[in-house]
């Protein structure tokens, strides 16, 4: 039966796989192109905010099996499917096979865990070691030998996947002293040598978590882009774990479905739980710890958003397979068709709906390039971003034959009217207009040396880009 699950699990990853890649994923397959692996540890980390795990796992993929966004994506939808068969044994040394096979399927539907095991970034790597940290603690409490030292390379690369996969020691460290005190010792040494591997890491640890705490302070908006603690924040963790990327326009039918379905899930969740158990103590401590944990360090640094919760989506999932697998033989047959049910209208509505979908960059990109006679194009940002220098032709001066002009700010205004010479058409692209240029100054600007707004074009999730005359 699980070979039949991880089939279907594969097969619902790779539909829809060649999307365009979006800013952060761009970014990553940029840096690992253009970086030696020395430089990409001294010299891009430092700028970045994430422990370099990820970055070296598709880098030597790269290395081997190109760049494209297939390829790049692979690792991350071979880690989904892992991560399914861990929850498997996982679950099955928990409880039982009945409840491994129920948490499985749901795993393997969930159209969040599908969204993420095709993105090529951390998190399908970040979900693959939690489980696996989560599956050798448990042989480590059921006393099963040669447990430490897995567990600790577990621990180990879980904390040089994400910084914010740290709570889950926080978590094992919590259990342990609520139920089980007499590993605690044991244990402490397994931390001891897991915290000691990040000595190696702390200096670029600390410089990046001073790079993020300036960007916070400079760019105001930021925080609401990449997760700043709220109540539509924690809201969407949960409504996000059960239905992924989609969403309604009316918010009133969107917020009621919401709702209908966080009380559905939570009747699953709290019947399971409703006998108290040190297994369901260590789900409840996974599902909410984290989630604390990152609100309380959002009140300072935003990090608060439920694509880096993700890792925590498992214990919910187990609770609910838990919660449908304590019912009789009838309730758990239409308990579990519902739920597959929801997660498989969302994965539909997905990929027929183009708005869910990741950036169009490509799209955007190969628009400009085939324009006609066309001078310059602008981006509101100082630095040409990612994915134009991966879906333009070349990355000479004149990047795939558009002109790049530096974005315009309150401190520190260029003249247009020098750069753009006699140039007739400028092309401005608007993406993340609202953090690099709220108040639209580069847009005022040409209108104020002769250009006129033209024509719009909207390309899904890279937003506007506005044709300028004169």
């Amino acid at each position: 039966m699980i070979f039949l699950v991880l089939i279907i699990a594969f097969f619902l990853r790779v539909i829809n796989l060649n999307q365009s890649f979006w800013l952060d994923e761009a970014i990553s397959a940029i840096s690992i192109q253009q970086y030696s692996l020395v430089d990409l540890v001294v010299k891009f980390m430092p700028g970045d905010f994430h422990p370099p795990l990820h970055y070296l796992l598709i880098f030597f993929w790269g290395k081997v099996f190109g760049y494209s966004e297939i390829s790049l994506r692979l690792p991350s939808v071979l880690l989904g499917v892992a991560s399914v068969y861990i929850v498997y044994l996982l679950v099955k040394t928990l409880f039982n096979k009945r409840i491994g096979i129920f948490s499985s399927l749901i795993f393997s539907f969930n159209p969040l865990l599908i969204y993420y095991s095709q993105e090529a970034r951390m998190y399908s790597l970040n979900v693959f070691l939690t489980v696996t940290s989560f599956l050798f603690f448990i042989s480590f409490l059921k006393n099963k030998k040669n447990t430490m030292l897995p567990l600790t390379i577990a621990n180990i690369l879980l904390i040089y996947s994400d910084y914010v996969l740290f709570p889950i020691l926080l978590v094992q460290i919590l259990y342990l002293l609520i139920w089980g005190k007499y590993k605690l010792k044991n244990f402490l040494a397994s931390l001891f040598l897991t915290l000691l591997s990040f000595i190696f890491w702390l200096p670029i640890f600390l410089n990046q978590l001073g790079l993020g705490e300036k960007t916070a302070l400079t760019l105001s908006k930021w925080s609401e882009v990449v997760g700043g603690l709220s109540f539509k924040n924690l809201s969407l963790i949960f409504i996000k774990f059960i239905i992924g990327r989609i969403s309604l326009d009316n918010k009133v039918i969107y917020g009621l479905l919401s709702l209908a379905l966080f009380i559905f899930y939570l009747f699953l969740i709290l019947f399971g739980i409703k006998k108290t158990r040190k297994e369901n103590g260590l789900l409840l401590l996974w599902f909410t710890v984290p989630i604390l944990f990152l609100g309380l360090i959002s009140i300072y640094l935003p990090v608060l958003s439920y694509q880096r919760l993700l890792y925590t989506l498992p214990a919910m999932i187990i609770l609910t397979a838990q919660g449908i697998c304590i019912l009789s033989r009838r309730w758990q047959i239409l308990l579990i068709s519902l739920v597959l049910s929801i997660s498989l209208v969302a994965v539909f509505v997905f990929n027929i709906n183009p708005k869910f979908q990741r950036e169009n960059w490509r799209e955007a990109i190969h628009f400009i390039e085939n324009q006609k006679n066309i001078s310059v194009t602008i981006f509101e940002d100082n630095n040409l971003i990612a994915p134009v220098k991966y879906y333009a032709k070349n990355t000479d001066n004149l990047i795939g034959g558009l002109k790049r002009i530096p974005v315009m700010t309150k401190d520190d205004l260029i003249d247009l009217n020098k750069l753009l010479r006699n140039d007739p058409k400028v092309y401005l692209f608007e993406y993340l207009v609202d953090i690099t240029d709220p108040k639209r100054l580069l847009a005022q600007q040409l209108v104020s040396i002769g250009y006129n707004k033209m024509q719009t074009f909207n390309f899904n999730g890279v937003g506007f880009v506005t044709l300028y005359i004169r």
